[in-house]
């Protein structure tokens, strides 16, 4: 696709520790201002060479890294954690899983006890899919591993989704606990061992499984000192989403450390990633006609929270009032968190394509089996 005057510009992604460009628009190109240095794309359980190391030419920028776990330091979690940093790491969390319910339902088990670190709404979402796996293994002759498990929910904070409102918490915990969950709320992790969990008050907590998922940092171990990387591993960016450090990147989502045009933080959630995508669009066609960048404001349209198959909470922003938030509930919910996941899915891939997918989703969960033993 050629842009206005023929100018390059590029999307890193993160692939085994490596940074891969993506080249949305090409020739013919003028002199570049920059060069960016693309480390080796691995592969393979041997970790062979797809491409080798190699320099791509640009005149604009627009790093998209995404974000990776943040252990804060803590002692033991990158040994002894599970972590959800891409589709490897929620592979080997579902052969632990399935491992070690097997075992259980063998007798070579006695109990089967899982313990995830971070209240928000990862932890609170994969609480319920654990839940509902262990569940569904009833359908493959598991009969034992259901009564001998324990999940159990940990977070600093004082409730559950300590970013969303009060009714959003209350209604989380008690689904939770509805379904068996222990919720374990102002307990700090100090340390992750083998077979144990400590907190800042000394108890432990015994675990077969532990999952971190208490918190995200900037994906910027990819990008070397030339770009310095500030709180939280993000690149520091003004109102436009431009880079303070170097005025041709761009930055955009997780890997973004900036303010809007108001003032505002941004948080790293996949609706401001999306609202900065559409922003950062217009601005680049801008760039390319000798006009200055669009300022980024942040609109929150609420949140929602899956909390099972058929049940989710959030709070949704009115269409009419953006200062105005309505509670939503139940099968409600769950259904307006499923349209947002197709939206989200639009807007890359556009509605035909999307609507294709949600064809042959259906389908697939027809003809595949409701857990994956691979």
């Amino acid at each position: 696709m050629k842009s206005p005057r023929g100018y390059w510009w590029t999307t890193a992604s993160t692939t085994r520790r490596t940074a891969r460009p993506v080249i949305i628009a090409t020739s013919p190109a003028p002199s570049p201002a920059s060069i960016a240095p693309i480390a080796p794309s691995l592969s393979g359980p041997d970790g062979s060479i797809v491409c080798s190391e190699r320099t791509v030419p640009y005149d604009l920028l627009v790093l998209a890294l995404g974000s990776i776990t943040n252990d804060f330091g803590t002692p033991g979690v990158a040994q002894h954690c599970h972590t959800l940093n891409d589709a490897d790491g929620a592979q080997a969390l579902n052969r632990t899983l399935i491992t070690r319910a097997m075992a259980v339902e063998l007798g070579t088990q006695a109990r089967l006890s899982i313990a995830i670190v971070g209240g928000g709404a990862t932890g609170v979402e994969l609480a319920a899919e654990i839940h509902h796996v262990i569940g569904e293994l009833r359908h493959y002759g598991a009969k034992v591993v259901g009564e001998q498990l324990d999940i159990a929910v940990i977070d600093a904070a004082d409730r559950l989704l300590s970013t969303g409102t009060a009714e959003m918490s209350a209604r989380a915990a008690q689904t939770r606990e509805q379904r068996g969950v222990r919720v374990i709320l102002n307990r700090r992790v100090t340390e992750a061992r083998e077979d144990v969990l400590v907190f800042d008050n000394g108890d432990t907590l015994a675990a077969d499984i532990k999952v971190w998922a208490s918190g995200i940092k900037g994906a910027s171990a990819c990008i070397t000192d030339a770009l310095p990387a500030g709180k939280r591993g993000q690149f520091p960016a003004d109102a436009t989403l431009r880079s303070i450090d170097d005025p041709n990147i761009f930055l955009l989502g997780d890997c973004a450390g900036c303010t809007d045009a108001n003032g505002h933080p941004v948080p790293s959630t996949a609706q401001a990633a999306r609202q900065q995508a559409i922003t950062l669009a217009a601005s680049i066609g801008l760039l390319l006609v000798g006009k200055p960048p669009l300022p980024f404001v942040y609109r929150d349209r609420g949140t929602l929270v899956s909390l099972g198959k058929a049940k989710a909470v959030g709070s949704v922003a009115a269409f009419w009032r953006a200062d105005r938030v309505h509670a939503v509930d139940g099968a409600a919910a769950k259904g307006m968190y499923a349209s947002l996941y197709r939206l989200h899915q639009a807007a890359v891939l556009g509605w035909p394509r999307t609507l294709a997918v949600i064809a042959a989703d259906t389908v697939s969960r027809a003809a595949k089996p409701s857990v994956k033993f691979y």
